[in-house]
């Protein structure tokens, strides 16, 4: 059985175009790890390979590479290489990796089958992929759950109590996004607890900081969200010099999804997006989340882009549209010009303006609507409306109209800077509302946005001030005072307000913060 398994793997190893095939030895010395390395690639077309500035070079010829590095100590036992300190190809490839880790070390990377054997592991991944991304655990305790016949899903845990059956959540989830979006893509997944704070998703695995562990947001919100990442960026690839599509895609489907008050879920993109971007720029320019201003565009309005789709094409069209371009794009780089042809494909509609819009254009809407006249004729009363743009965006814009006999619901199609609207309620009109549930990606006024935290943590617009009494600092500017007693906070505030922080401040075991809008700023914070 064994020869015949070798024979196999042989024969399925020799059909494939490119073989990235890496062996790793850590040496442990006092205060780093020496890795030796060698790299063959078996390819019947053309390749470069990349080798970053960390790696010593001993020998090198067209397909192999013999090289070092060093990884220092850190105070934990753990250590992460990522792909970018490891020589990688300018083309998609099937890895095999074989790792000596350093003693009680157990290695994982992105593999669908492993191997232990005395003093090595072996890992492959069959499928086409980029790169590779390596972690060494010295405190793992590991659990296994077989989820069916070809998916088994472990927690490298270092902690062995959790409020939380993880493994169950995480089966639950897995079975959730097979149902919406197709099978699995790999036959192993796991979940790796880290010392270190990052969070990341890579193919066959993803890393969670371990006091995390146990927070809800983690069993609600990040869990899904990292598993979804298997379909979207971890098999079907991310083309990150056209866009990074599949962040937003995943934050719609998990931490929205997953979401208990969606409509307060929107506004507060929306606000978030107020807070960090001082400037627009299109969402083809985001590559990755490197800071609030980045996450606000890539995760915030990513996000709202794939509502609007579903929006105007219906769930079933949507998903259908989902199912067609994952399988189109398993274990291809692909970008938004492949989900554009998949919901145009699906839908029978040409999607060319809202995707140049939306994804190409960054222009925001800033939307004005001001009602004009309110006439009784016929039997109705025809309330009249201007709406202003500064550019010809087309936007499906919700308007509601309160009248005596409740909310009336209606959608009007924005195709100009300046277009006048006339509608019928059979009640007298008391008041128009412009998109009052914020279902279109759009610029807030001052008046509809809350004195969020965010907007205090945007460097380049907030200030801190102890005693100061120059009033002009504070104009249009977020401010943090340092001192309740501060004399401009004492005349732009309420003096309810300042007794009430006077009262909170004298609970010194917790600390605490209060926000309240900026009289003089727009859309500005104290």
């Amino acid at each position: 059985m064994r020869i015949l398994f070798v024979v196999l793997l042989l024969f399925y190893f020799s059909i494939a175009k490119t073989i990235y095939d890496l062996n790793l030895k850590f040496i442990e010395k006092e205060k780093e790890f020496i890795v030796n390395g060698t790299l063959n690639i078996k390819s019947n077309e053309e390749f470069s390979i990349y080798i970053p500035k960390n790696i010593q070079i001993i020998k090198k010829d067209k397909n192999s590479l013999e090289f070092y590095f060093k990884i220092a100590k850190s105070s934990f036992p753990e250590i992460f290489i990522s792909q970018k300190q490891l020589p990688s190809l300018d083309k998609l490839a099937k890895y095999k990796v074989k790792i000596y880790p350093p003693k009680g070390y157990i290695p994982l990377t992105e593999a669908d089958k492993s191997f232990k054997y005395k003093d090595f592991y072996e890992f492959e991944f069959p499928y086409k992929k980029q790169d590779i991304n390596i972690i060494l655990g010295k405190n793992w305790h590991i659990r296994k759950l077989a989820l069916k016949k070809d998916l088994d899903i472990y927690l490298y845990s270092l902690n062995k109590k959790h409020k939380k059956d993880i493994l169950k959540l995480a089966s639950k989830y897995i079975s959730y996004y097979e149902k919406l979006i197709g099978k699995f893509p790999y036959k192993r997944f796991s979940i790796v607890e880290t010392y270190n704070p990052y969070g990341y998703s890579f193919p066959t695995f993803t890393t969670i900081f371990y006091p995390l562990m146990n927070k809800e947001f983690i069993y609600k919100t990040s869990l899904p969200h990292e598993i979804l990442h298997q379909w979207f960026g971890c098999s079907a690839y991310i083309d990150f010099e056209n866009g990074n599509w599949a962040e937003g895609l995943t934050v719609y489907l998990a931490d929205y999804n997953f979401s208990n008050n969606k409509t307060k879920y929107r506004k507060l993109t929306l606000e978030k997006y107020e807070a960090y971007v001082d400037k627009d720029i299109s969402l083809r320019d985001f590559k990755y989340k490197k800071d609030k201003f980045s996450e606000a565009l890539g995760y915030g309005k990513g996000m709202f882009v794939f509502y609007m789709i579903e929006k105007s094409l219906g769930h079933d069209t949507f998903i259908q549209a989902l199912r067609d371009f994952y399988q189109k794009n398993k274990f291809k780089i692909a970008n938004w010009q492949n989900l554009k042809l998949s919901f145009e494909k699906i839908s029978k509609k040409n999607l060319s303006r809202f995707f140049n819009q939306w994804i190409n254009d960054a222009y925001v809407p800033k939307l004005n609507v001001k009602v004009l006249s309110s006439v009784y004729k016929n039997g109705f009363f025809h309330t009249k409306f201007e709406v202003k743009q500064k550019k010809d965006f087309e936007i499906t814009l919700p308007i509601y109209i309160k009248t005596f006999d409740g909310m009336k619901h209606f959608k009007v199609k924005v195709l100009k800077k300046k277009q006048i609207f006339t509608l019928k309620t059979k009640s007298l009109p008391i008041k128009l509302y412009l998109d009052p549930n914020y279902e279109v990606f759009r610029h807030l006024k001052d008046e509809e946005t809350d004195p969020i935290i965010h907007f205090a943590l945007n460097k380049k617009t907030t200030i801190i001030l102890d005693k100061d009494k120059d009033f002009s600092k504070v104009e249009n500017k977020n401010v943090i005072f340092k001192d309740i007693d501060n004399p401009i906070l004492k005349s732009l505030v309420d003096k309810s307000v300042l007794n009430f922080l006077k009262f909170k401040s004298l609970n010194f075991s917790k600390d605490f913060v209060y926000t309240i809008k900026n009289p003089l700023g727009n859309k500005k914070v104290l």
